[in-house]
């Protein structure tokens, strides 16, 4: 038989596949790259009409956004009026500037050098300075010289230790609602805070809480027009007040939030005449003393404007961002906005994009722009994008067929030489196995026919002795010819009842005689009671054999075989162990494979098929067990077949 060149055949196989199929998919690809990047320019053209439609959207979200910022956002509008000067007709601030106050006074409660003043303060004369303000507040209950009497009145009483007289003139005020203030004081907050105190002295909790919340309502939502210095003075006493606020972090947020808007509207109301000169509607960009703003006016009535203010620093840091995730929701673009000076408001640009395209604010913003570019997209998944679909296709496929193909057909080529490669082998193997017993055979004829064999004992011998060759020939015809059937899945079983005891002994018993002039011994031994299995008399036969064959060829230096039949509920087990030269752990996992055997020096020489282990799993597999082999390098080897007991047989 001429050796296969596998090697050759290898590179012919794979010489052919690159001339055929890696060339031309290589060809055909660089053809598909240059097609993208044609694609690529014809594409740069649209590029720009892009940007400035991505750049209009956005201009439309602003300008929305501008317009919801009407009179009646949270950054409060005023009313004004405009005669010779501007006047404020409405407002929502916590404080004005002093040249919007009617009242400037001197920031004392009744601090007139009245008569009820100079018994309090002069001549300590409490009671006398009670019945001063008592007969004053006689048949004039209201009005502003009212509310500051009963403001005298609560705070003399107090001061006398008449804390419920106190508390009902205060309660009284607030009732009356006063809108004018005493001095800069107002008597609402005034009064609120004067009921706080008093019910803490009375260590009333409850209404103490009651009381500080009806006060904060009061300082957030004023009724009446006062300074900083005054708001200044009650917001201190609130903090005094602090840990008996419920929530008292969400309050003071509110009054931060209150107090930053009327610091930024009372600097609008500072310059207003400058701005307020145009007669009509306007939009007017004011970029000064470190703001910037936006002013809205619109003319209601004659002389009446309603003006608001937009702050853009506000606006850019709060709504800038979800305005560009709105107009590009897939984050397609980088984007820049840059203010007239060439400050960068907001910066949102990829790695990767160095030049942007610039566009222009619309009015009222001259000078403001916003620069935008694509942002580059991965290689794959620009293959995938408008446009490209036709070369990304090309290229892709051909790219995954040729990764996907060379693979395939190295492990084909692999698989098909190994396979080969073992099934030279199983012929080889196979064919000395034959020409053994046939030669053993053939030489035992020739002495008998020649008439050399003198005696009847030794004729005897020779005669026994092609019985077992012929015997061994005719187990080596079964296996090729089980082997045969079972890989064309066409093996039949005729299962019956069977005593594995009794036919294990005989296999034993005949592998013992055989081997009697080796020196190799055979040990059998049953642990308990065996019972009987449902199972194919020569197949059963057929896996014994085959294992006592086996332990008997690698038995080597260990001179014994024991073979043990135990039994559990279940299943019966049956062990075969050599104590030869073992099993390397990686060889373990392949010796069930056809044709398979362990390249080892040390088993030169011995003979096999590589499919006698083949076969035991298969036929034990289809009697619904399993077989298992453990094994020691130098320790010997132990196979444990498992058939599963019929339970019915074994009662």
């Amino acid at each position: 038989m001429n050796p296969v060149d596998h090697g050759s055949k290898r590179t012919r196989i794979i010489l052919i596949y690159i001339l055929g199929v890696v060339i031309p998919g290589v060809v055909l690809g660089f053809m598909a790259y240059r097609g993208i990047r044609s694609d690529d320019a014809l594409r740069e053209k649209q590029v720009r009409q892009e940007l400035n439609l991505a750049a209009q959207d956005f201009f439309q979200l602003f300008n929305k956004e501008l317009a919801d910022w009407s009179v009646d956002t949270t950054f409060s509008p005023l009313v004004l009026y405009r005669d010779s000067n501007i006047r404020i007709v409405k407002n929502q601030l916590l404080y004005l500037p002093g040249k919007f106050l009617t009242d400037q006074g001197n920031g004392m409660l009744n601090a007139g050098p009245d008569r009820g003043w100079e018994l309090e303060f002069l001549e300590n004369n409490l009671e006398g300075a009670k019945d001063f303000f008592v007969n004053k507040l006689v048949g004039n209950d209201k009005g502003s010289s009212a509310i500051n009497a009963r403001c005298s009145l609560a705070r003399i009483l107090r001061k006398q230790g008449k804390l419920d007289d106190a508390l009902k003139e205060y309660q009284k005020i607030l009732l009356l609602n006063p809108t004018e203030n005493i001095g800069q004081l107002p008597p609402n907050l005034v009064s609120a805070l004067e009921i706080v105190k008093i019910y803490q002295s009375l260590n009333d909790t409850a209404k103490v809480k009651t009381g500080i919340k009806d006060f904060s309502a009061k300082l957030l939502n004023p009724i009446s027009a006062y300074n900083f210095q005054t708001f200044d003075l009650f917001y201190s006493e609130l903090q005094k007040l602090k840990v008996n606020i419920p929530k008292a972090d969400t309050v003071f947020k509110l009054l931060d939030q209150a107090i930053q808007r009327t610091n930024h509207l009372n600097k609008f109301l500072l310059m207003a005449d400058e701005y307020l000169a145009y007669p009509g509607n306007q939009l007017v960009y004011m970029p000064k003393n470190g703001y910037r703003d936006l002013l809205v006016t619109q003319r209601v009535e004659s002389g009446e404007i309603r003006a608001a203010l937009v702050d853009l620093n506000r606006m850019i840091d709060n709504r800038l961002g979800p305005l560009i995730k709105s107009a590009d929701a897939e984050r397609h673009y980088s984007w820049k906005i840059k203010e007239d000076s060439g400050i960068v408001l907001f910066n949102y640009v990829k790695p990767g994009v160095t030049s942007l395209l610039p566009f222009p604010f619309p009015n009222p913003l001259p000078g403001w722009q916003v620069e935008i570019q694509i942002n580059p997209k991965p290689f794959f998944k620009a293959l995938l994008e408008s446009g490209k679909g036709l070369y990304a296709g090309v290229f892709g496929l051909l790219v995954l067929w040729l990764i996907m193909g060379l693979i395939f057909t190295i492990y084909l080529l692999s698989q098909e030489l190994r396979l080969s490669r073992m099934k030279t082998n199983f012929i080889s193997n196979v064919s000395h196995e034959f020409k053994s017993p046939v030669t053993s055979i053939r030489h035992m004829s020739e002495l008998l026919k020649l008439r050399r064999v003198r005696t009847e004992e030794k004729k005897d011998e020779f005669y026994d002795s092609m019985i077992e060759q012929c015997d061994h020939l005719s187990h080596l015809i079964e296996n090729i010819l089980d082997f045969s059937k079972i890989e064309d899945d066409i093996r039949k079983y005729h299962f019956k009842k069977i005593d594995p005891t009794d036919l294990i002994k005989n296999l034993v018993d005949v592998h013992r005689n055989r081997s009697a002039e080796s020196g190799l011994d055979f040990n059998f031994s049953v642990s308990g009671s065996i019972p009987q299995v449902m199972a194919d008399q020569d197949a059963l036969r057929q896996v014994v054999y085959n294992l006592l064959d086996n332990a008997g060829k690698y038995a080597a230096g260990g001179r014994r075989v024991d073979v043990n039949l135990s039994a559990t509920d279940k299943e019966i087990c049956i062990e075969v162990k050599d104590y030869g030269r073992g099993i390397a752990p990686a060889d373990q996992k392949k010796i069930f494979e056809r044709f398979y055997r362990v390249d080892d020096a040390q088993n030169e020489g011995i003979k096999g098929s590589g499919i006698g282990l083949t076969l035991i799993k298969r036929i034990v597999e289809s009697h619904q067990g399993w077989v298992t082999v453990s094994s020691e390098l130098g320790m010997g080897s132990s196979f444990y077949v498992y058939l599963p007991i019929d339970q019915s047989l074994a009662k």
